[in-house]
């Protein structure tokens, strides 16, 4: 019995198969409609391109115009995703100017173990207004420890933070 190969089914993805089609309409087109005239000539290729010539600049009119289209779209994807770093990085830097200085020393303290992960009192304060403007991320379960008298503990990581 014979194995079916799974890599040609890779090869049979409709974006580029389209892609290919696209790039070989291309220069095809575009070696008919610029090549010297005594070169088609002796490839016998001088009649077609004269009787079909609006047709295959037709062709390669449409294949420049999807190429250029798929730069535009990425062109604006890219900037749609920096626009949107931007405006991330905007609304953090003002919710970090907008803190309490308890808040500050809580998140100084992630810079200060050079950790992204720390244990911190779950019903501080300063821990649940971070949470809340997701400056602060819990992670995991919440663990209750019992540790001289201090509330549940819970691990926190710190979501982005530039102080």
């Amino acid at each position: 019995m014979m194995k079916m190969n799974i890599g040609m089914m890779n090869l049979l993805n409709g974006k580029r198969v389209l892609v290919s089609v696209m790039a070989w309409g291309v220069v095809t087109c575009a070696s008919l409609l610029f090549a010297p005239q005594n070169i088609l000539a002796s490839l016998s290729l001088d009649h077609l391109v004269t009787a079909y010539g609006q047709f295959i600049g037709l062709g390669l009119i449409i294949g420049v115009a999807y190429f250029l289209s798929q730069l535009f779209a990425f062109i604006v994807d890219e900037a749609i995703v920096n626009l949107r770093q931007k405006r991330t990085v905007e609304t953090i830097e003002a919710k970090v100017k907008l803190l309490d200085p308890a808040e500050r020393a809580l998140l100084r303290e992630f810079f200060l173990q050079g950790q992204t992960i720390l244990t911190l009192p779950k019903n501080e304060l300063a821990v649940k207004n971070l949470v809340d403007t997701n400056i602060l991320e819990v992670l995991g379960n919440e663990r209750h420890y019992a540790i001289q008298g201090l509330p549940q503990i819970t691990r926190f990581r710190c979501k982005r933070v530039f102080i």
